[in-house]
């Protein structure tokens, strides 16, 4: 019978394990926020998979691999509470998995923030780097290099900044975008090449970063190939690079909308994607992808990272 397992190899917390459709058989797991969690599925093949909320974790099957006779699945904890991934055949549901995401486990991670100020709003609390159209990239790698230093392999830098395809509006490289000025292109790769194993994760908080090409979205402005840009920078600097296709929006305490940043009078929420992120690894190659809800308006949402600032 088909039923949920625990992969070979995996830690044994989080799984919780009934045997009831089978020896070994799972009927949750615990994820903490900001974390992933692999699940088997056994003598699943045909079968689909759907997650009843992807807000709280987003399911989607490119994140699925093979290991023996299970179906391998990548669950990604987006936000606290709880939903089912679902199992079932045309239109018939056979069984489920109950999911919960628990608040995040801190694991001493350092994060650095480095925020564009072209980007109105808030200033995030924690370990923030201010900069503006002035500010030169060699300064805000350095500032990577030195904090590298600090947290070897445990450090995750946050980039905070408009963005257009293949394009970040933050600080000042060697390459001035026609109509959104200085920022961040492939042709800055290279500086990157200096914080290489230095960074575990590179979040690119922005519009339309990871997006080929010009789009109805960039309005007007020129949009670049943004999947060579993410995959490049995730091989210069062997890290994971994380980044969405889509708009981001922002609140700035007057008007507007946020969805993954917010004002809660204690600095900035990290929060609700929109849309499709994709996380490229050192390879280059993307090795997840979560399809959030798209939202559009200012409905309120919880913290998908895990981090608050």
């Amino acid at each position: 019978m088909a039923h949920f397992a625990k992969p070979p190899g995996a830690p044994t917390e989080g799984y919780g394990i009934d045997n009831a459709l089978a020896p070994g058989s799972v009927w949750r797991l615990v994820i903490p926020a900001g974390s992933r969690r692999d699940i088997g599925l056994w003598g699943g093949a045909g079968l689909w998979l759907r997650s009843t909320d992807s807000g709280i974790v987003p399911f989607d099957d490119y994140n699925e691999r093979k290991v023996g006779d299970l179906r391998v699945f990548s669950l990604f904890g987006a936000a606290e509470g709880s939903c089912e991934l679902e199992v079932g055949q045309g239109s018939g549901k056979w069984f489920s998995l109950k999911l919960v995401v628990t608040p995040k486990v801190s694991k001493g991670q350092h994060v650095f923030i480095v925020r564009d100020v072209r980007l109105a709003g808030y200033k995030p609390h924690g370990d923030v780097l201010e900069v503006d159209q002035n500010t030169p990239l060699r300064w805000i790698i350095d500032n990577i290099k030195t904090r590298a230093g600090m947290y070897p392999a445990n450090l995750k830098v946050i980039l905070m900044a408009h963005g257009l395809p293949g394009f970040i509006q933050c600080g000042s490289g060697s390459f001035t975008h026609p109509t959104a000025g200085p920022g961040i292109t492939v042709a800055d790769l290279r500086l990157f090449d200096e914080i290489r194993g230095g960074v575990e994760q590179l979040s690119i908080y922005s519009c339309l970063v990871a997006r080929i090409g010009t789009c109805p979205e960039c309005q007007g402005h020129a949009g670049y190939d943004g999947n060579m840009f993410c995959y490049m920078l995730a091989q210069r600097t062997q890290s994971k690079v994380k980044a969405s296709i889509h708009l981001q929006y922002y609140f700035n305490g007057t008007q507007g909308v946020w969805i993954f940043k917010r004002p809660n009078g204690h600095g900035i929420t990290f929060g609700q994607w929109n849309g499709t992120v994709f996380t490229w690894g050192p390879s280059g190659a993307i090795i997840y992808r979560e399809t959030f809800p798209y939202i559009s308006d200012a409905e309120p949402f919880s913290d998908p990272e895990g981090d608050t600032y």
